[in-house]
């Protein structure tokens, strides 16, 4: 039956057994209400739970968070799923919340940008930003000045509230851009050199309040 197949890729996907019965019966409710499969959001859920929520068994709030973004943007549930499933590892290594990496991920699919290219250019600036924090000097300072702060409240900020600064960082590159700046100099100054970080980019910074409410829908709920 399907309760036994969600069961059962629970169990592969490392469920806790005290969690598997909250992980079916979302699933199975998350599934039925949505575009998305059994199988996708089982294989989905499991793995955002393990990546990006430390195995914390906290289905409900997953499901919650990922159907209000999809109601709340043009983004499905299918798309936030498996842009969440990309995101997820690059997100808990920040400190990014599950609810955090799924709103940023509704974002996301929401400007028409593919999972695996999300994954790759989040994964480079994530990584980016944390050897500029851990190794301070003229990087820590370019991603400080480009956030608008100072460099020792961005690295507090990316340490303990790493939301909050890429939200910083967003807005200025948005700044940068409004004031007539080279925004394609500006990323090469922070390290993003490639075509495709270029573009994600473009579009997270062009649409950084846009960000900031799927963020926000995603906590909530």
């Amino acid at each position: 039956t399907a309760l036994s197949e969600i069961g059962t890729i629970g169990g592969q996907l490392g469920v806790a057994a005290g969690n598997v019965e909250s992980f079916t019966k979302n699933v199975a409710m998350f599934s039925a209400t949505t575009d998305a499969t059994i199988e996708n959001t089982a294989m989905s859920f499991g793995r955002i739970d393990q990546l990006a929520n430390d195995g914390a068994g906290e289905f409900d709030k997953i499901a919650s968070s990922i159907y209000e973004v999809g109601v709340s943007t043009v983004a499905t549930e299918s798309q936030i799923l498996k842009m969440s499933q990309e995101l997820a590892a690059a997100g808990n290594m920040a400190g990014f919340t599950a609810n955090e990496v799924i709103g940023l991920s509704g974002a996301l699919a929401s400007l028409g940008v593919q999972p695996e290219r999300a994954r790759g250019s989040i994964e480079r600036s994530f990584n980016f930003i944390t050897a500029a924090v851990d190794g301070g000097g003229e990087k820590l300072n370019t991603f400080a000045q480009v956030a608008g702060t100072s460099a020792d409240e961005f690295a507090s900020a990316w340490r303990d509230r790493p939301q909050e600064a890429f939200m910083q960082l967003l807005q200025g590159m948005n700044s940068v851009t409004e004031q007539g700046g080279n925004f394609q100099q500006m990323l090469a100054d922070l390290g993003m050199t490639g075509v495709r970080d270029l573009d994600v980019y473009r579009r997270l910074a062009a649409n950084v309040e846009f960000v900031g409410q799927s963020m926000n829908i995603s906590s909530d709920a």
